[in-house]
């Protein structure tokens, strides 16, 4: 793996690799402040027309004073992006936020096993999730009405690492055959995971999409009688229980694969 015998701050200046990084908090002092108000002044002013901006953490310019150098821009409402380790990303505390009728998005690091950092390390080339971890992870977002932000760092010389290629093109070929599972799906609320069901369950209009757990199995409670159940991946139709307005499904082992296996469930009589 590429090794540098320096790192970058927040500046973008070299500083010696032993050094801690100390990112720009609300403490900063004015002088701080001020570069830091800079830099959103040279974004907003230099690249031309910017749609939306969303703060990670902290904002150092109000929506009004964003409005005067971008009239036409959004401002994202609530800081919602989530940071490790303080339960913000919990199923049950995004549900609240969807809920309340806000956007959210689940801000992660592509990683199995903690570190301190969001930059590039030669850790990153070992400690990473796999394609199945990364879809499952979407799909649970999206089940509960947000969405994923993966970070993955290039190395030091803008490369990406090689298992994240493997990755790509693994996702773009579920994406041929399950892409309906999580784009253009509803997002406001209600929503039935966690509420119907504790799989990761999205849907748009009747058609709901239900993620096996790890026996494989789909249940769904206050549900009406489906239509058709099938194997998303394949079009292949699924044998399934219904009574008393709960439906059960298993997937056979023969059918499962190594990625989230998606279950369309067609809701409503012919």
């Amino acid at each position: 793996p590429l090794r540098t015998d320096f790192r970058l701050n927040y500046k973008h200046e070299k500083i010696e690799p032993s050094a801690k990084l100390t990112s720009l908090m609300a403490t900063s002092s004015p002088a701080e402040r001020e570069e830091s108000t800079g830099q959103v002044r040279e974004l907003m002013t230099r690249y031309g027309p910017i749609d939306m901006m969303w703060w990670d953490g902290n904002s150092i310019m109000t929506p009004q004073e964003l409005a005067k150098l971008q009239p036409d821009v959004f401002v994202a409402r609530g800081l919602i992006a989530t940071p490790e380790g303080m339960h913000h990303g919990e199923s049950e505390n995004v549900k609240v936020t969807n809920e309340a009728g806000w956007w959210w998005e689940l801000c992660i690091k592509s990683e199995n096993r903690f570190t301190p950092n969001w930059h590039y390390g030669v850790e990153c080339e070992g400690n990473h999730w796999d394609t199945n971890k990364l879809l499952s992870e979407l799909v649970r977002c999206r089940s509960l009405g947000g969405n994923l932000l993966v970070n993955i760092p290039p190395r030091g010389n803008g490369e990406m690492m090689e298992w994240f290629y493997d990755v790509c093109d693994e996702m773009a070929g579920w994406m041929a055959h399950s892409r309906e599972a999580v784009v253009d799906v509803d997002l406001d609320a209600p929503l039935p995971t966690l509420d119907k069901t504790e799989n990761y369950t999205t849907k748009r209009g009747s058609t709901w999409y239900s993620l096996p757990n790890g026996k494989d199995v789909v249940f769904i409670s206050d549900i009406a009688k489906p239509r058709s159940v099938t194997l998303l991946r394949t079009g292949e139709t699924l044998d399934y229980q219904f009574r008393d307005g709960s439906l059960r499904i298993v997937v056979p082992e023969a059918m499962r694969s190594t990625l989230p296996d998606m279950v369309r469930i067609i809701i409503g009589e012919l």
